[in-house]
C-alpha cells in the first residue's frame, strides 16, 4: 500500500522530479512517471474488484490496459519534450516548443506569401504582353 501511495504522489510531483528535463535525469524521471501511470489505475481496478467481490479481475485488467495506453502516450509526448529541450540546450538558446512551432509556421507562411507574389508577378507579365 505504501508503494501505491508513493507512485500516486510521484504523479503529482513529476514536474519537480524531471525539472532538469534534458539528458539522463529526464529519462530516469520518465521511468518513474510510466510506473506511476501504469500502477495507479491497476491498483484502483484491483481494489474495485476486491470491493465488488468479482470472481474475474476485469477492473484490474481494464486498469492495466488504460494505464499502459496512457503511459505509452505520455512517454511519447515527454520524450519529444526532452529531445526538444536537449536540442535547445546544445544550440545555446532556449525557446519553448510553442515558440519553435510558431517560428516554423511563420516561415511556412512567408514561403507561401513569396510563392503567391511570384505567381502574381507572372500573371501580370503575361497579361501585359497580351
Amino acid at each position: 500500500m505504501e508503494n501505491a501511495l508513493f507512485f500516486i504522489l510521484l504523479l503529482f510531483m513529476k514536474k519537480n522530479i524531471t525539472n532538469d528535463s534534458s539528458g539522463a535525469l529526464g529519462y530516469i524521471g520518465l521511468v518513474f512517471e510510466f510506473t506511476g501511470i501504469l500502477a495507479a489505475p491497476a491498483i484502483g481496478g484491483y481494489f474495485l474488484d476486491q470491493y465488488l467481490e468479482n470472481q474475474n479481475p476485469w477492473f484490474f485488467i481494464s486498469g492495466v490496459l488504460i494505464g499502459f495506453v496512457y503511459g505509452i502516450w505520455h512517454l511519447y509526448r515527454r520524450a519529444n519534450e526532452i529531445n526538444l529541450d536537449s536540442a535547445e540546450n546544445q544550440s545555446g538558446h532556449k525557446t519553448s516548443s510553442l515558440e519553435s512551432r510558431a517560428g516554423q509556421v511563420q516561415k511556412d507562411l512567408d514561403s507561401v506569401g513569396n510563392r503567391i507574389s511570384g505567381l502574381k508577378k507572372k500573371k501580370n507579365k503575361t497579361q501585359s504582353h497580351s
